[in-house]
């Protein structure tokens, strides 16, 4: 018997049967086979690919996790909001008493200034370094941008910059700058308009003269001037009134009043003038009566009664912006912002726009509805119609003369045609984007798709001005405001919870998904434990069989050789 052949010949058996056996026992004692990367490629292969899926989404949960932090954050500041709104109110109430004396309402007054810094400041709070309300900035960035209105060296003061701003001045066109006087190019004749000036035989002289210049010069114009910019004439079938007020009879410098019908559609009823807003030597005459006149044709050209075409929306932003940006608003801008504006000062401006659909009132809603339709017209432009804002008051008079329907020629209709690459699908996203207030992105799942939050906004009072309790009628006007803060409050507060469902739902979800991630790895890499009981069982004795035989070998041998030797 060769015994050292049979040694080595076994020993390298018994040596690959303890390492199987080995392995059966780790097998057995993790539950797992660790020989699936060797033995079934294909299954490792699939294990490794559901394990790196399971430990993305288990870091994606963690980041939902967070964006709910987020949103318990910012419900948080607005129930902070409401509170103060709540006390507000009943400030103005009481402020509207009109027996109280001025001391007790300035002290009303004192308390409510104070609120309002407060509800101001919630506009500014932040979680983990991100601003709560408003993360964007496009709209600032437009604003300070050298490749947009570049506040810094073209929204100054008329001595170091002289252009208004209007559509068609130099710092809109890269041309010549219009200044106050040229803004609105003069133009001698008689409009086209059908009007009717409502006159007495009391008028005075300087009623008279000023009935006279609008009839030969400044309604001509205004329109040869909204023609060329807008592509907007006038309608001789709409006759309306021309009053002009010896007193200050309506609160404003101006104003046009018409008709809306339900389908959209306006007949223009009067433009009422206030006589002592307008003196010698007239300088901003025509750039009043262009802005009303905007209005005027805005009314004969296209669906203003809808001007969004959902049905809705009044569009004040888009109405008062167009009216100002024929002839310019930066003296306006500059008014507000001064100098050297920090970026948050900038931002509340901007903010002053609200939801566009508010009664516009106070000067600063004028600006940010200046400062949005140059920001539409600029997008316009990069959307590669070099006309900008043109295009699409043309395009809304097409559709209306064609008879569209206010649904197919009002701006969402406009915005998703022309802009949809820009990411614009409506009125409301244009807004969104211009505040600052994208809809909050944030990745559901391991494909990367974007939940798509909805956009949270804290109210504040734009124009402490406007809205303040000095005065019983004030008062009044403010809780009127008031009012609708707190209705907007409302809806603020269910985008939140609305945005709390969408994220917990998600997660549950990936905690599901995760649930059956692991179980699809434990059945592909788990053992059969009878199968490799037998197998390790069988090694077993197979390794002892070996063992013994050899043992017995030898022993054998050591027999045999003491016999021939003794």
């Amino acid at each position: 018997m060769n015994l050292i052949e049979f040694s080595y010949r076994d020993s390298n058996a018994i040596s690959r049967m303890t390492k199987m056996r080995d392995a059966g026992i780790g097998n057995l004692a993790s539950g797992k086979r660790s020989d699936i990367q060797s033995k079934d490629s294909g299954a490792y292969s699939m294990v490794t690919r559901i394990n790196s899926l399971a430990k993305t989404d288990q870091h994606i949960s963690k980041n939902l996790q967070n964006a709910v932090s987020f949103a318990q954050s910012q419900d948080s500041a607005l129930e902070s909001a409401s509170k103060i709104i709540d006390r507000m109110t009943q400030l103005a109430g009481l402020a509207t008493n009109s027996i109280i004396s001025d001391s007790d309402r300035e002290n009303y007054n004192k308390e409510f200034l104070s609120l309002s810094k407060q509800l101001n400041d919630l506009s500014t709070e932040t979680f983990n370094g991100k601003k709560l309300f408003g993360s964007g900035t496009a709209g600032l960035d437009f604003i300070t941008g050298a490749t947009g209105l570049d506040y810094a060296n073209k929204i100054l003061s008329p001595a170091t910059d002289p252009d208004t701003g209007s559509i068609g001045g130099g710092d809109v066109t890269g041309g010549a700058n219009l200044n106050d006087a040229a803004a609105v190019p003069d133009v001698s004749g008689s409009p086209a308009s059908n009007y009717t000036p409502i006159t007495s035989g009391a008028d005075s002289a300087a009623k008279s003269t000023l009935f006279n210049s609008m009839g030969t010069q400044w309604l001509k114009s205004s329109e040869d001037l909204i023609a060329s910019q807008y592509g907007w004439t006038p309608d001789t079938s709409d006759g309306w009134n021309l009053i002009i007020n010896e007193t200050d009879a309506n609160g404003s410098v101006a104003q046009v009043g018409s008709l809306i019908y339900s389908d959209g559609t306006a007949d223009v009823v009067e433009m009422q003038m206030d006589l002592p807003d307008f003196s010698p030597p007239y300088v901003e005459a025509d750039r009043i009566i262009a802005h009303e006149m905007v209005h005027v044709l805005h009314a004969q050209n296209t669906y203003y009664g809808d001007p969004t075409g959902d049905g809705s929306s009044s569009a004040k932003w888009l109405k008062e912006g167009l009216a100002e940006f024929i002839h310019g608003g930066d003296s306006r801008v500059y008014s507000e912002l001064g100098e050297n504006p920090t970026d948050q000062q900038i931002g509340d401006l901007i903010n002053a726009i609200g939801t566009g659909n508010e009664n516009w009132a106070s000067s600063d809603q004028y600006a940010a509805a200046y400062l949005a339709v140059r920001f539409l017209h600029s997008e316009i432009k990069a959307a590669g119609h070099s006309d900008g804002i043109k295009h699409m008051t043309q395009w809304m008079k097409s559709q209306f003369d064609a008879g569209a329907g206010a649904a197919d020629s009002g701006l969402n209709k406009y915005l998703s045609s022309f802009l949809s690459d820009r990411g614009y699908a409506n009125n409301d996203e244009f807004l969104k984007v211009f505040k600052g207030l994208e809809d909050l992105e944030v990745i559901g799942d391991n494909s990367g798709s974007d939940l798509s939050l909805s956009s949270v906004s804290m109210t504040s009072i734009p124009d402490l001005n406007s809205y303040n309790l000095t005065t019983a009628s004030k008062s009044q006007n403010t809780q009127d405001y008031l009012d609708t803060l707190t209705e907007t409050l409302a809806l603020e507060r269910a985008k939140v919870g609305a945005n709390s469902s969408r994220l917990k739902s998600q997660i549950n979800m990936l905690d599901r998904k995760g649930l059956a991630e692991t179980a699809a790895i434990s059945r592909i890499q788990s053992i059969d434990v009878a199968d490799e009981t037998t197998k390790v069982s069988t090694l077993n004795l197979k390794i002892n069989f070996n063992l013994t035989a050899f043992t017995q070998a030898k022993n054998i041998s050591r027999n045999l050789m003491g016999i021939l030797f003794n």
